[in-house]
């Protein structure tokens, strides 16, 4: 889906391309995937009030947090658990780039979320292989191990690590795949899959010189 700025923002140079996809901290699901155009002036704030009411109406502007992916390369769902998650309403003052997201390049994926759900505790074997990378299953079983951690400082990876008795050795997860998206022409015909994440098409080098985003 493409979702263009009203007015028509009348510069390329004073537009930016992002992308945006929710993710429901409960199931570990990704929504559908979507490209955004905002002018790089907009503040946060109203950045939040744009994608909230045009593509996330469900989830009510003051929890609708987000963080951001500047590249796919090794991605695994489980990252979301540890990332950073701003409230873009109420954010700093200033532009996407001096927000706490500080979203300054084209094709930045922005991963938003309802901070109303609480992320799961548990997920069952089989979602843990395909979501979860070894960085992660070891800090669960870490967290594990501490059984005696006082309940002031327990979290939510901690209580789910609790409830589970799986056998972390036997995870053999891989990176999730995407689909193939132009990002910035506006043309509203991204492929999408419910189990994919999405991968830009760089096949002119544009995107050379990202960062990687873990």
């Amino acid at each position: 889906m493409y979702l263009g700025y009203e007015p028509a923002i009348d510069s390329q140079a004073r537009a930016i391309n992002l992308l945006a996809r929710e993710w429901n901290p409960d199931t570990w699901e990704f929504g559908a995937l979507s490209e955004v155009q905002v002018p790089r002036s907009i503040n946060g704030s109203d950045f939040a009030k744009h994608i909230q009411s045009k593509l996330f109406p469900h989830i009510p502007v003051s929890n609708l947090f987000a963080t951001k992916v500047s590249f796919v390369k090794n991605f695994y769902r489980s990252d979301l658990v540890t990332k950073k998650w701003s409230n873009l309403s109420a954010g700093r003052k200033g532009t996407l780039a001096q927000s706490a997201l500080e979203v300054t390049r084209d094709a930045t994926l922005i991963i938003v979320r309802d901070q109303a759900l609480p992320i799961r505790e548990e997920l069952e074997a089989d979602l843990l292989q395909r979501y979860a990378d070894k960085k992660y299953l070891d800090h669960l079983a870490l967290k594990a191990k501490n059984s005696d951690v006082a309940p002031s400082k327990r979290d939510e990876l901690f209580e789910a690590a609790q409830n589970r008795k799986t056998d972390w050795s036997q995870n053999k997860g891989k990176p999730e795949t995407g689909v193939s998206i132009q990002v910035g022409i506006g043309s509203g015909q991204a492929q999408d899959n419910d189990d994919d994440l999405m991968v830009i098409d760089d096949a002119d080098g544009a995107l050379d010189d990202f960062e990687p985003f873990f």
